[in-house]
């Protein structure tokens, strides 16, 4: 049975789809990466709905300093039955074909994918690890308990912490009062380092109630650190 939690974590989000137009399953993530400047960073997701059987994908293009949407660079469609994951992806392809060639996303550069999450047992805290730097995120959930097992809507707020250079930094990224809609809890999944090395975009994975079990989606948190 579900109850009432608050966990520890830290971050930036952004949600482009909502829980009708993902159903149960898990999304497979495709294009992903950074800018060759380290300025932005893209991921798509595409699904095919179980219980429909409707294919549907969406696109995050974000700001990493701002760990903001790009205009015109988040947004979701969904194809007919008879379409392909790929088929829809194609079309939110040539979409943002000159957006992505603009902000020197085609293609998008991997950067460096951190050893992760594990988790420090003295902090209590979650951690990843990129040669000699080590990145601390304590992740805090609340969920506000909803009809039968499940809660209505669940928020996640994110803090990131790295020591530089320069000393140590702190990013605070999104809000215990922003709550998502049907969102069961969220967990983390991998941490990029940019090209440049300066900054991060970190994956989570969020746990919808879905009609024939959960619906898994990815929202990505992005940050300049150094």
């Amino acid at each position: 049975m579900f109850k009432r939690f608050i966990i520890a974590l830290t971050l930036i989000n952004f949600w482009l789809a909502t829980a009708s137009v993902f159903a149960a399953g898990e999304g497979n993530l495709k294009m992903l990466g950074f800018s060759s400047d380290s300025q932005f960073f893209i991921l798509t997701e595409s699904v095919r709905e179980d219980a429909s059987g409707i294919p549907s994908a969406k696109i995050i293009i974000a700001d990493v300093a701002t760990n903001q949407c790009v205009d015109g660079g988040c947004f979701s469609k969904e194809g007919a039955e008879e379409d392909t994951e790929q088929q829809v992806l194609h079309k939110i392809y040539q979409q943002t074909w000159k957006r992505r060639k603009k902000l020197k996303l085609t293609p998008p550069k991997t950067g460096y994918q951190a050893k992760g999450p594990r988790f420090d047992k003295k902090r209590k805290t979650s951690y990843y690890v990129h040669d000699n730097l080590k990145i601390y995120v304590d992740m805090q959930q609340k969920a506000v308990p909803g009809p039968y097992e499940f809660y209505e809507k669940a928020a996640v707020q994110l803090t990131v912490s790295a020591v530089g250079k320069k000393g140590k930094v702190t990013k605070v990224l999104d809000s215990l009062s922003n709550y998502r809609q049907d969102a069961q809890r969220y967990e983390l999944v991998r941490l990029f380092v940019s090209p440049d090395k300066k900054s991060i975009a970190i994956l989570v994975r969020v746990f919808f109630r879905g009609f024939e079990g959960p619906d898994i989606r990815t929202i990505v948190e992005t940050a300049k650190l150094f």
